[in-house]
């Protein structure tokens, strides 16, 4: 039995950490297991703001106790098993790329690492199926499909630095979800690893593993590793698109924009890219005026690099603009009220390909007749184009904010379309408060929509940009809760979302809990996220 009390429980865990990495480097070798400090500084930490914050400043929290690498379906169960027999805490871990803390090591839990999982198997073309390990990235993955003729159809910004198992993990979704669905629709079958064993659901080949009917494949879909470990799935696809007709619109005003977005939906038609951003967002990334909508190549011409003038002249922009953001960010409702004036209409952007059968130039002219009789100004192909060329910048954008003694988040969130508008504008008067923010609507559906948020805000300590942080992050969560919206739509739970998506789930919960105390009777998978 367990000593529990102050040193002596302190130092059992110890023990039992110890004995784990033995027993884990002699079943899977020395060189797959490191406790340098060089390492677990490195796995201390995804990309949730929260933890950015505190690196900025030096400070390195939530370092884990060790890294393993495991290569093979087997060394994850063998990690998995002596985690169970040592209640020693894992964490699995894809690229690191997850905004909501997911893959924080709390309380010196190990790193299990699965990136070395990256085979991909044959592309069956009569069945439009791939079966792929858990660990590889998501651009290898989709250029090995591409190759075939195929594609998964699912986007997400980070598809360079994500994982297919990470995407799984978190119930991902990608820029063209409208059309192809996110990742639980493309998802046909897993194997994951757990202290019970392995176990097999869906239309995978289960050799090895104990088989659990199809029903229960979205119970793991979205359990972000606290059920078990990923190490292998199977996925629909799509024949990958030879034509795109892209279009772009103009709407007064949000909500005229999302009415135009629900009538393209319920019109039964599958815009691959249904985008709709707010005056500000409009504003800001709005062409200059010298330049023809209907050619994005001279943007792009514009846009590119000048010479050492063009570089000195960004650097002096990117300072100016910086020093400009901090001194407004002192009084964020009223930077939010003078955004309020910003000119020009909401942007509309569309897209549309002919996977499968679909004929992209008769649905955008459908669409189109759709639209302007909603009201919009039609824009022409350039900003839909522009968009796509640009569509995974901003993502890798997003650090030179914090270079600048600022912090950004973004937060989706997702509700039916009668309360949609409602909720957007609930969160947004809810992050004005204490955040400069502003928004685009995607991932749209028949019967409802997802707010995606982008905010930056400020504090002159690490304490005080946590205190704000902190309460920005709670005022939303709220608001959209209280406006009938899931909490979450693509980025998964983690420890952001953690209480309010334990409340939007209410008694089911239990359901979940007695799922987790029957796979992971010790606890160790991924303790402490998700609302457990």
């Amino acid at each position: 039995m367990r000593r529990v009390s102050g040193v002596s429980a302190a130092s059992s865990a110890s023990d039992d950490k110890a004995l784990f990495l033995s027993r884990v480097r002699s079943e899977i070798g020395e060189a797959a297991v490191s406790t340098r400090p060089l390492h677990t500084a490195l796995y201390a930490r995804d990309l949730w703001p929260r933890g950015t914050i505190a690196v900025r400043e030096g400070v390195i929290e939530n370092r884990p106790t060790a890294v393993i690498w495991p290569a093979s379906e087997s060394d994850v169960l063998k990690v998995v098993v002596a985690a169970s027999e040592t209640a020693t805490p894992i964490v699995p871990y894809g690229a690191g790329s997850g905004v909501c803390g997911g893959t924080v090591a709390l309380n010196g839990a190990v790193i299990v690492d699965l990136k070395r999982l990256d085979r991909i198997g044959a592309v069956d073309r009569d069945a439009w199926t791939v079966r792929a390990d858990g660990g590889v990235m998501g651009q290898l993955l989709e250029d090995e499909l591409n190759r075939n003729g195929m594609t998964l159809g699912h986007f997400p910004s980070s598809i360079y630095c994500s994982s297919l198992g990470g995407w799984i993990a978190t119930r991902s979704g990608g820029q063209l979800s409208s059309k192809y669905g996110k990742i639980e629709d493309q998802v046909l079958g897993l194997r994951f690893a757990t202290p019970r064993g392995l176990f097999a659901v869906g239309e995978i080949d289960d050799t090895g593993a104990t088989r659990l009917d199809t029903g229960w494949m979205q119970a793991f879909i979205g359990s972000e590793g606290l059920l078990g470990v990923i190490t292998d799935a199977t996925l629909r696809l799509h024949p990958a698109p030879t034509a795109r007709a892209f279009r772009a619109f103009a709407f007064p005003s949000v909500a005229a924009g999302c009415d135009a977005m629900r009538a393209i939906m319920q019109a039964g038609l599958e815009p691959a890219v249904l985008r709709l951003y707010d005056e500000f967002d409009t504003w800001i990334n709005k062409p200059p005026k010298s330049l023809d909508v209907a050619h994005p190549e001279r943007w792009r011409r514009v846009a590119s690099p000048g010479g050492a003038f063009a570089s000195l002249k960004k650097r002096l922009a990117r300072e100016l603009g910086g020093a400009a953001l901090r001194a407004g960010l002192r009084s964020p409702a009223l930077l939010n009220r003078l955004a309020g004036f910003a000119p020009g209409n909401c942007l509309l952007v569309t897209m549309y390909e002919d996977a499968c059968a679909d004929n992209p130039e008769r649905d955008e002219a459908a669409a189109r007749e759709i639209l302007l009789k909603q009201g919009a100004r039609d824009l022409g192909p350039g900003p839909a184009e522009m968009w796509f060329a640009r569509r995974y910048h901003i993502s890798y954008k997003l650090p030179t904010f914090f270079e600048m003694g600022l912090f950004v988040d973004t937060l989706e969130f997702a509700a039916p379309w009668s309360r949609f508008v409602g909720l957007a504008e609930a969160v947004r008067r809810a992050l004005g408060e204490t955040v400069f923010v502003m928004a685009h609507m995607s991932h749209a559906y028949v019967d409802g929509c997802s707010v995606y948020f982008t905010f930056a805000g400020r504090g002159e300590t690490l304490d005080e940009t946590r205190a704000t942080y902190d309460r920005t992050i709670a005022a939303a969560l709220l608001a959209a809760a209280r406006a009938g919206g899931s909490v979450t739509h693509h980025h998964g739970v983690g420890l952001s979302k953690a209480p309010f998506a334990k409340r939007e789930v209410g008694p089911a919960m239990a359901i979940f809990r007695a799922l987790k105390a029957e796979l992971d009777p010790a606890g160790v998978l991924n303790p402490g996220k998700a609302g457990l």
